[in-house]
């Protein structure tokens, strides 16, 4: 048995222009409509928290309307998702029950909990997993998330499994071994050895250590 932990974006499903949609209608309330964003803005930055993605695309806006902006965005984007929904990478639903059979299945994302909640009432796979956290409802960071995570669940060794350089950087400082999800936003690949074209991969990866 193996314990499996999962980013979110980028590895089990993409929500990007849904979520943009949500950005732009915050941005135009607030009177920014020309500094709409595109997907592809959004997917260099899918998996920062929320105040990263702010602070990165709209320095410029600071004091009471920073706080109006962290609101509307997420309350948009959030709509925008519930409405449109998601998209799931292919057989993400077969390949997570078949997975859940002999494994342990985790996830840990840098969303937002009702995001989270969002995901899993639109794929229908919440009863799959074991445990999950996020940074929205602990407020850290997620190599603090893992390793809280695994403390809680009494897990020894994991692999983490996340498409972006941060993904990778948070396994190792959590000392998870990382599975590459080449399909997804990350631009380079971080783990040749442990790399997968699609989720559905992992059922006949044989090169696990474990």
């Amino acid at each position: 048995m193996r314990n499996y932990i999962f980013d979110l974006d980028g590895t089990l499903w993409n929500a990007a222009p849904a979520s943009v949609k949500g950005w732009n209608s915050a941005l135009d309330e607030l009177g920014f409509t020309e500094h709409h964003i595109t997907e592809q803005q959004m997917l260099k930055l899918v998996g920062h928290p929320r105040t990263h993605i702010l602070k990165t695309l709209f320095p410029f806006i600071t004091g009471d309307r920073y706080q109006e902006m962290y609101n509307l965005s997420a309350q948009y984007s959030f709509q925008c998702i519930k409405d449109i929904g998601g998209v799931l990478y292919p057989n993400v639903k077969s390949t997570l029950l078949q997975l859940s059979k002999e494994h342990k299945l985790f996830i840990v994302s840098n969303c937002q909990e009702e995001y989270l909640e969002l995901f899993f009432n639109q794929s229908n796979t919440k009863s799959l997993f074991q445990d999950w956290e996020c940074w929205g409802r602990s407020g850290k960071k997620k190599a603090a998330n893992i390793k809280n995570l695994m403390r809680k669940n009494k897990i020894e060794d994991a692999f983490y499994i996340g498409d972006t350089e941060g993904d990778y950087q948070a396994s190792s400082e959590a000392k998870t071994t990382f599975i590459q999800a080449n399909y997804g936003f990350g631009e380079t690949y971080y783990n040749n050895e442990l790399s997968i074209n699609s989720l559905e991969d992992l059922l006949s990866l044989r090169v696990l250590p474990r």
